[in-house]
């Protein structure tokens, strides 16, 4: 058997191998993640730890011995974390790893499903592709499958006749490019050389025009890899509140909508973000309104200059505190942003501190990552006001949708109408819509809806 052991305060974590006469230490190690990402037992009996190891910028899967020897690495990729090991619900031991790249990646150590994964990968090329289950015998498996026109669908595989069978469509009535655009994973120069991840979603009406942009921001600063969509193949590595908050490929219903409406739509890997490894993430610390926001002004020039993009209808749109990040580069001088949405945002920086305190400063998780991302200049409430959407009012430039409810109990429909009167008081064209006690993550299709509504009326405007 074994236990992970974690110190929220110092960030010390250790798997340990329980047994008589003592429990053995198998691996430990200090980290902002607080713990690894996964671990379990291999088939062999060896042990599977999935962390950022002591001079490895990225995530890696290593095998140790039950007395803690390391035996080897499993996993690894230069680009990305590894995010979580695949368990076997038959044999309950660790048979794989997954993570998020240019596409959805698996690698399996059990020979069947990794011949199956690969003739799969020939049918499929190119595509967002994940084998979610399988039965003991390896003898079927059921496959998610998503492409360019296709919002995804989901299969059954028999590898022994290499049949194929389409057991349903997610989203049958979105089976059209122009309904979904096509989703590329790309990068960009930061000004300061360093290279950004991005997913970049262009509409596919066959027109050669450059487009109105909008840069898609989500959960900053506590991005985190996105939530992988098979439960058993996750052993989250922070609460898992955040069900979307890293830029990926496949199917996503935000993008595919804006681009359905015409616009290019950029997500980028900001620094901060996690899934890209520790320098990137570390890189946000101290950054609440600077480098991501410089990422932010960075991705748009680089579209403008490759000639994609309208310089002239650059509109951000921030879910989550992302929605601070998307007013604060409207609120720059000289910026390039033309109009600014923020979703269920935290705006009044001093106040969201100040309820954070009351509410949900208990989740220490969250505290460190919010000073770590505040940096030691931002920590006192008297400094967070330079950097508050509601007290750069007069600086945001263009229109402005703040979309805002009592979605969560640190987050009111109040600071949202304080921001809307802070707009109108000096003259901006501000609109408000109202989310009431909606889902905080738009996850729901009524709260989805209704920011739907809102937010095409006010891009049809642009």
């Amino acid at each position: 058997m074994l236990r992970l052991d974690v110190d929220p305060v110092s960030r010390q974590w250790q798997v340990l191998s329980l047994g008589a006469p003592a429990n053995q230490q198998i691996a430990a190690g200090r980290d902002r993640d607080i713990q690894p990402t996964s671990t379990g037992l291999l088939g062999d009996g060896h042990v599977a730890v999935a962390t950022r190891y002591e001079g490895s910028d990225k995530a890696q899967l290593r095998a140790f011995t039950r007395s803690g020897s390391a035996v080897s690495t499993l996993v690894t990729d230069p680009d990305h974390d590894i995010a979580a090991l695949i368990h076997d619900p038959w044999s309950r031991t660790v048979i794989g790893a997954t993570w998020e790249a240019d596409v959805h990646r698996q690698k399996f150590f059990d020979p069947d499903l990794a011949a199956a994964r690969a003739t799969l990968e020939t049918r499929f090329p190119h595509n967002y592709l994940r084998v979610g289950s399988w039965a003991k015998n390896r003898g079927q498996l059921v496959v998610h499958v998503e492409k360019t026109g296709n919002a995804g669908a989901v299969y059954l595989f028999e590898p022994s006749s290499d049949r194929l069978t389409l057991l349903g469509e997610k989203y049958p009535a979105l089976n059209d490019p122009a309904a979904t655009g096509q989703r590329l994973s790309t990068h960009y120069p930061a000004r300061d050389g360093r290279r950004i991840p991005a997913i970049l979603t262009l509409p596919d009406d066959g027109k050669a025009e450059p487009r109105p942009l909008v840069i898609l921001l989500e959960g900053y600063p506590f991005n985190a890899s996105r939530m992988l969509r098979a439960p058993w193949a996750l052993q989250a590595d922070m609460p898992n509140h955040y069900p979307r908050l890293r830029a990926d490929p496949s199917f996503y219903w935000l993008p595919a909508y804006l681009a359905s409406r015409g616009f290019a739509v950029v997500e980028p890997a900001i620094r901060g973000t996690r899934g890209f490894g520790g320098r990137l993430e570390d890189a946000g610390d101290g950054q609440w309104a600077h480098g991501g926001v410089d990422d932010v002004e960075d991705a748009a020039h680089a579209l403008v200059k490759a000639g994609i993009v309208d310089a002239t209808r650059i509109c951000t749109l921030g879910l989550q505190e992302a929605g601070q990040v998307a007013l604060l580069a409207a609120a720059r001088p000289a910026t390039p942003v033309t109009c600014s949405i923020a979703v269920n945002a935290p705006l009044d920086l001093p106040a969201h501190w100040d309820s954070l305190q009351r509410i949900a400063w208990k989740h220490d998780w969250y505290r460190r990552e919010f000073e770590d991302r505040l940096g030691d200049d931002l920590r006192t409430s008297k400094s967070m006001p330079a950097v508050s959407p509601i007290h750069l009012a007069a600086s945001i430039q263009g229109p402005v949708l703040i979309v805002g409810g009592n979605t969560t109990p640190w987050l009111s429909r109040e600071q949202a109408q304080r921001m809307v009167k802070a707009l109108d008081n000096t003259g901006k064209k501000v609109t408000f819509a109202d989310l009431e006690t909606g889902d905080h993550f738009l996850e729901e299709a009524s709260t989805r809806t209704r920011f739907l509504v809102a937010l095409d009326k006010f891009i049809t405007g642009l």
